[in-house]
């Protein structure tokens, strides 16, 4: 009879684990799924402001020539903004960690300010001959094999 009884309430339980794991495991799924096109669609537009500043392009078209310029070359361009990215965390941090050594007056504020906005243009420049290079090798041929003579 006792088990008869478990067994009851057991069967609301037992079910009621399971909607809650696998509803958490369908909320985990889409999380990644949507994680992974963020990251996906951020190297495809990762020109588009490039593109609409030196050429004529704006908005959807920019990002749909900066989607056609990356397609071909994902794994390059995920490997170089990956690197860059990288290379712009170290120097914000070592930056804000030179600000917080800093005694908090406006002068080294201003500083520090203007150090992280230098810096942060040499990426946008990084970005830009990244760009260039993408653009200028898009519809190149590889080079014909050397013979000897």
């Amino acid at each position: 009879e006792f088990a008869g009884v478990f067994v009851i309430l057991a069967i609301p339980f037992v079910s009621g684990l399971f909607a809650f794991v696998l509803s958490d495991a369908v909320a985990y799924m889409l999380i990644a799924v949507a994680f992974t096109l963020g990251i996906l669609y951020s190297i495809f537009w990762t020109f588009s402001v490039t593109i609409a500043t030196l050429t004529a392009t704006h908005g959807a078209a920019a990002l749909r020539a900066s989607k056609e310029l990356v397609r071909p070359r994902l794994g390059k361009a995920f490997l170089v903004i990956f690197v860059l990215g990288i290379l712009n965390t170290i120097a914000n941090a070592v930056i804000s960690n030179i600000g917080n050594s800093m005694p908090y007056e406006i002068v080294f504020i201003l500083a520090i300010g203007a150090f992280a906005d230098i810096v942060a243009s040499y990426f946008i420049v990084a970005n830009l001959i990244f760009y260039l290079n993408f653009d200028a090798t898009r519809s190149s041929a590889p080079p014909p094999a050397a013979t000897l003579s």
